[in-house]
């Protein structure tokens, strides 16, 4: 059995090793190697770095057992002579290999290597004094069954921009692409193509991504491209090709700080393997290199909103890329699913890392083996290896604990090392909260400050305020209340060993930290005792002087009182909480230095638009939500789609919602217009695969404002849409996972429903908004959310009103009764004015309806009562569509009152309602709604008539 029927399974290029196909050994393949290195040009730009790259490529492929024809700087003539022989010499090879580092640039749809004596006029004739580059690969495949072709050769035009190439005399001239070049026609897919030998595949690599610029290396080192080439092309036996370039993609995208991401294009119909045998040499530098791997190979499998936000916080918090992708990959399936709780981790994490780097303290006698194993984990945590890092801080420890043991008894020996022991447990510490372990890291933090606190006061302090850092985030990231407490606690014994007047910097960090530890508790407590508790230590401690002096300080605490009082506004009536965030928003936004952090700026504004928002829904007018509105604008001038994708999306989103509240209170459509382009921005931007809740929300909020609109408009066509978002919405949703947001997608889909069974007069649509409020039900429970459960209640009752109205008897109407008297008890008119005045409407409506049907006067005396109350919060100035359905309802509650007990008074008072309904709807020209106006004022007037 020859070595290529082992193709259905994988290709094996190795000459030094072998590999394993089942239980067959298979023969080392014979690759072949042309390495053209082009940096001596005598008439353009020379390029140093590229002779060095083709050396030390051409090294490695003969050390993997490529037979290998080096060609540095080869003029026009020698450089065709050497592709010719490398050509004829490769028939009957298993793997053809090409590499090329110059001057390249395509015009006329093809790649052109340029050998070293080109000038301007070799532009004239580029077929005979250039080198095309596909015709290279075309005969390649017909001899080789596998053909690499690399070019390092994406570097800017050498010649002048408006230069224009001539590939013959017969040809017409075509400009130059200036910056890149671009995919080749060598690698079209080789399926229709007949050749002598089985054509397994084509791949064809560029140094950067199609029409971008490649940079060179430094003086005397290589360029990105090869650098990594030489890092990763000779990865272990079994590590699949595919998956080694996409290695050396995420390296050179990484050591180029994003500016430059190699390109491949391939067309292989089998696996393809590099083997070697598996790295020799230092066991501890392999064990970097290996988690530095995988970490590259998981960067290429984040979705590009990833790579945006990742690349944002290492952009504007100035931190490794690396290191920040390195601890995105340990947080493994604890990294958060919302954007914003991601985005706030890890600028945390960028914080803490830069703490981390920026600390230079080197003890004087420091044990040797201590200082190579810390010399490691730097190493690794520089590199992304987050778990090689905790591994060597681990092994320092166990040294450390040694040294521990074997102290000397002098007190001036004792000290020196206790605080390097302290040091190696901090340091170990400090890895693991870049790993995402917290608990672990509050261990090391509490060892730490027992080994510094008879030595060094301060610097045990320092280890006490991590601990209390520490066990915060334990409790943040896991759900632990009990390590919330231990942080308080940690907090509080920093306190008392920290002076405020000696020592300020470090006091108004324990102070912040405690606020932020009591703030999260009283959170997660059911009663808002632990929160007032957390609310007033924070107003104290703001009052001293030490936070007057320290803006910064001061800003980031008033950030964590605004957030607390954020959360107690939303478990209580009226807003005077809420209203209390926003002042103190207001001050965290003066506390902030001129021009400092703009992004941080930004995200309070927005914050504080949120806040206002929530105001402005329980508030009459529209003044909160207007301002809402205009600090959404504000953080939108800071953020932008490129460098913030994420809180860019968040504000855009905001700005929607703020736009719809607004626009309900309207008797326009301009607003609502207004909010859904808002939400259709923001979904431009938001991946649907990649942010898949995200994605939902959005377009849930979009099915709203469609819906409203569609509300206001004589087709259907808006609602239609609104049903078409709600349902896509509901694609993305597990109710498991999100069950309150899937709860709130169902309510919404039953909004449309509703509106469009009102609409067609037919119960099927009606029937099935009943069984979607019925199911939002199911999750939106009094006990866990009470507004909302008040919202779905009053939209059922609104259906089964509609349905009451077209069914004979009162079952159907006796339920929607239930169903607003059960959201009135949570959607009181202290708490949400403008909500009990809609459903108080809906239930004066039902009530007029049940007395209409059983001739019942106290069913009627009830339902005036409730209209005219509603009128004094839906008013004409303040909600007027509010205002004139209130008006519609308490007219006919009137009309069917004064023909019951034949009361003039109530048909006069209930003609002059009607009156004010069409005069208020007619200027809209909807010609039906006008003629049942008019309709029900000739029944009022023929109701008067009859008392004559």
């Amino acid at each position: 059995m020859t070595a290529f029927k082992h193709w259905l399974i994988f290709i094996l290029i190795c000459v030094s090793g072998s590999f394993h196909a089942s239980a067959e050994e298979v023969k080392p393949l014979r690759g072949v190697a042309l390495i053209i290195g082009q940096s001596a040009y005598a008439h353009i730009q020379p390029l140093p770095n590229a002779g060095q790259d083709a050396r030390a490529i051409g090294k490695l492929l003969t050390d993997l057992g490529f037979e290998t024809r080096n060609a540095p700087d080869r003029n026009a003539k020698a450089l065709k002579r050497e592709i010719e022989r490398f050509i004829e010499d490769a028939e009957g090879a298993d793997v053809a290999f090409v590499y090329y580092a110059g001057h390249g640039i395509e015009a006329a749809g093809e790649n052109w290597l340029v050998p070293v004596d080109a000038d301007l006029s070799s532009l004239d004739d580029a077929a005979t004094r250039l080198v095309a580059a596909s015709p290279m690969v075309d005969r390649l495949k017909e001899t080789v069954p596998v053909v690499i072709f690399l070019l390092d050769a994406c570097r800017n035009s050498p010649f002048p921009a408006n230069a224009l190439l001539k590939p013959d005399a017969q040809s017409a001239a075509a400009p130059i692409v200036q910056t890149g070049l671009m995919p080749s026609r060598g690698v079209a897919l080789i399926e229709d193509q007949p050749a002598p030998v089985e054509n397994v595949g084509v791949v064809m690599g560029f140094a950067a991504e199609p029409g971008k610029a490649a940079l060179d290396g430094p003086k005397d080192g290589n360029s990105p491209y090869a650098a990594a080439l030489l890092r990763h092309l000779s990865a272990s036996n079994g590590t699949a090709f595919g998956d080694v370039m996409t290695m050396v993609t995420e390296e050179v995208y990484l050591d180029t700080g994003t500016r430059q991401r190699p390109w491949i294009n391939a067309s292989m119909r089998r696996l393809l393997y590099f083997g070697m045998t598996p790295e020799a040499g230092d066991k501890d530098e392999a064990q970097i290199t290996g988690e530095r791997r995988q970490l590259l190979l998981t960067i290429a499998s984040l979705p590009q909103m990833g790579r945006r936000q990742v690349e944002a916080i290492a952009k504007s918090d100035q931190v490794p890329l690396d290191s920040l992708y390195g601890m995105l990959r340990a947080m493994g399936a604890a990294t958060p699913k919302d954007p914003a709780e991601l985005d706030r981790v890890l600028r945390a994490q960028a914080e803490r890392l830069k703490t981390i780097l920026a600390e230079t303290a080197v003890l004087k006698r420091a044990d040797p083996e201590i200082m190579h194993l810390s010399s490691l984990a730097d190493r690794a945590l520089a590199e992304g290896a987050v778990a090689t890092a905790v591994s060597f801080r681990e092994q320092a420890k166990q040294r450390a604990t040694t040294v521990s043991d074997a102290l000397a008894d002098t007190e001036a020996s004792l000290k020196e090392r206790r605080l390097e022991i302290a040091n190696v447990f901090a340091k170990s510490g400090e890895t693991y909260v870049l790993a995402f372990n917290f608990a672990a890291a509050a261990t090391d933090f509490a060892k730490a400050f027992e080994q510094a606190e008879r030595w060094d006061i301060e610097r045990a302090a320092r280890y006490k305020i991590l601990e209390g850092e520490s066990l915060t985030n334990q409790g943040l990231y896991r759900a632990d209340s009990e390590a919330l407490k231990e942080a308080i606690e940690a907090y509080r014994q920093a306190d008392r060993i920290i002076s405020e007047a000696d020592d300020p910097a470090n006091w108004a960090k324990v102070q912040t930290g405690l606020a932020s530890a009591m703030k999260t508790l009283g959170e997660r407590d059911s009663n808002t005792e632990t929160l007032k508790e957390a609310i007033a230590f924070m107003e104290t401690t703001l009052s001293k002087r030490t936070f007057e002096n320290a803006s910064l300080d001061r800003a980031g605490l008033r950030n964590q009182l605004a957030i607390a009082l954020w959360k107690l506004g939303e478990r209580e009536a009226g807003t005077l909480s809420l209203q209390r965030a926003v002042g103190v928003y207001e001050s965290a936004l003066t506390d902030l230095p001129a021009g400092y952090a703009p992004p941080a700026r930004a995200l309070i504004e927005n914050n504080r638009g949120v806040v206002l928002m929530a105001i402005g829904q329980r508030e009459r007018g529209t003044q909160n939500l207007e301002q809402a509105i205009d600090a959404f604008e504000l953080a939108l001038t800071t953020f932008n789609k490129t460098e913030t994708p994420y809180n860019w999306i968040m504000s855009q989103n905001n700005l929607g919602q703020a736009l719809r509240y607004k626009g309900e209170r309207e008797s326009g459509v301009e607003t609502l217009q207004k909010s859904i382009t808002a939400f259709r921005t923001a979904l431009a931007m938001l991946p649907r695969r990649e942010m898949p809740v995200q994605w939902a929300s959005t377009t849930s909020n979009l099915g709203m404002a469609l819906w409203r609109l569609g509300e206001r408009e004589v087709g259907n066509q808006s609602l239609n849409e609104a049903a078409v978002a709600f349902s896509a919405a509901l694609e993305e949703l597990d109710r498991k996972e999100v069950p309150l947001d899937w709860a709130a997608l169902q309510n919404n889909r039953g909004l449309v429903l509703l509106r469009l069974g009102q609409r067609e007069l037919l119960p099927a649509s009606l029937m099935q908004a009943v069984s979607a409020f019925e199911l939002a039900l199911q999750e939106r429970r009094r006990e866990v959310v009470p507004l909302q459960w008040a919202e779905s209640q009053n939209n059922l009752g609104t259906t089964l009103l509609s349905l009451g109205q077209r069914e004979p008897g009162t079952v159907s109407l006796r339920r929607a009764a239930q169903a607003f008297e059960a959201a009135l008890a949570e959607a009181t008119r202290e708490r949400l004015p403008i909500d009990w005045a809609t459903t108080s409407t809906n239930l004066g409506a039902t009530l007029a309806e049940i007395g209409k049907r059983d001739r019942d006067t106290l069913s009627l005396d009830r339902a005036v009562a409730m209209l005219r109350d509603a009128l004094t919060e839906n008013t004409r100035e303040r909600v007027p569509l509010g205002w004139v359905e209130t008006q519609y309802y308490l007219g006919n509650a009137l009309l069917e009152r004064g023909r019951l007990i034949g009361s003039k008074l109530d048909l006069e008072q209930a003609r002059t309602a009607m009156m004010s309904v069409l005069d208020f709807v007619k200027p809209m020209g909807d010609a039906a709604q006008n003629a049942h106006l008019e309709a029900r004022i000739d029944e009022i007037d023929a109701a008067l008539d009859a008392l004559q």
